[in-house]
């Protein structure tokens, strides 16, 4: 008597199963699949994406598109907004093309940290670079102290920096609300590469239709954020209201020092050429922050190319850079990357020199 009962309940459970809802997953995950693994598709984000506030959709599709055996001596830029403004990559390119180079510029929003770095080091060394520049500044070890680990996390959190985070932060950062979520967002992520870029490709596929109506023709994709030089009372104003105190010694500079030294080494062991560049800075700057803050970022980045092997180009050793040729305090303007680019490009002419960098493709 109980066998119908059972095979009862097996049909009711059966039916109670969401066809509909798992369908519905089953057919987005083979859209996502097909579009994910397609150039074009990432070709479409890099074009139709604004720096800045898509920087790091702009960076994975970068990556995403380089071919996975590509003879080209790969050269990435990697950093802050900083690195994103002071490079022209079309000169670069356009003067190494005959040298078999191909630059790309990796940079984005946000003070450009270790722990940015460190979390990203995967997905650089994953694409075999031939070199690597890092340009970074004192706000990069030494951050407002308001800045929250949120805002570094947001959209390069990576499970592996968590000890860290705890030995130097304490455990006590990681569970605020906006922490946990982000934990969620990574995870969730990893799943599915539209949801961790949701908000961004909200902003991709409106663009083109932007484009169509006419409203704002969209021919190239954009290379910089900014154009318009500050007006010279924001430095004013940004001196006044910093007080001399907008960067300075706080638990993030031991984790950011940390995560540095761990993220220079691996990079060195896999034998990527390793070039860290005190980025320039506008002059006024300096006013905003104590005098002795430069001598303990010159010290430790001095100690740590002696210990780890890797090139490192303070600001002394840049060309001059004056205010004309800034669009805010740690911005160049096209006149400022001109110079900074024309530099870079003779400098690594130097190294050919010197036989510290080859220009011919691997295997040669």
């Amino acid at each position: 008597m109980e066998l119908p009962v059972e095979k009862s309940l097996f049909i009711f459970n059966f039916k109670r199963i969401p066809w509909a809802f798992l369908s519905s997953v089953f057919l987005f995950s083979i859209i996502q699949a097909a579009l994910v693994h397609t150039n074009t598709f990432w070709r479409f984000c890099y074009f139709y994406s604004t720096p800045s506030g898509c920087d790091s959709i702009r960076l994975e599709a970068q990556l995403r598109t380089i071919p996975p055996y590509d003879p080209h001596i790969k050269i990435f830029l990697i950093g802050s907004s900083q690195t994103r403004e002071d490079f022209n990559v079309e000169f670069l390119n356009e003067y190494f093309k005959e040298m078999n180079m191909v630059f790309y510029n990796l940079g984005i929003s946000g003070y450009g940290s270790p722990m940015e770095m460190f979390a990203l080091k995967d997905k650089f060394l994953s694409k075999s670079p031939d070199v690597m520049i890092y340009v970074t500044f004192v706000g990069s070890f030494y951050p407002d102290d308001q800045i929250s680990l949120s805002n570094t996390l947001k959209y390069y959190f990576t499970p592996e920096v968590v000890p860290y985070v705890v030995k130097h932060i304490g455990i006590a950062s990681l569970m605020t609300k906006d922490v946990r979520a982000i934990m969620i967002d990574y995870f969730l992520g990893e799943i599915s590469v539209l949801f961790k870029y949701r908000d961004q490709l909200r902003q991709i596929f409106f663009t083109p239709v932007i484009s169509y109506l006419g409203t704002e023709k969209w021919t190239k994709p954009m290379k910089y954020a900014y154009s318009k030089n500050q007006h010279p009372t924001y430095f004013a104003a940004e001196i006044i209201r910093n007080k001399g105190d907008r960067y300075k010694i706080s638990p993030y500079t031991a984790l950011n020092e940390e995560l540095f030294s761990l993220f220079t080494r691996d990079v060195v062991t896999k034998k990527v050429k390793l070039i860290v560049i005190s980025g320039p800075t506008h002059p006024l700057i300096k006013e905003t922050y104590k005098a002795e803050m430069d001598g303990l970022f010159n010290h430790f980045l001095l100690q740590q190319a002696s210990e780890t092997g890797f090139l490192y180009l303070a600001q002394k050793q840049l060309p001059s850079f004056d205010q004309r040729e800034f669009i805010d305090f740690t911005h160049l303007n096209a006149l400022g990357r001109g110079k900074f680019s024309l530099f870079i490009r003779n400098f690594l002419m130097y190294l050919n020199q010197k036989n510290d960098i080859k220009f011919y493709p691997k295997g040669n």
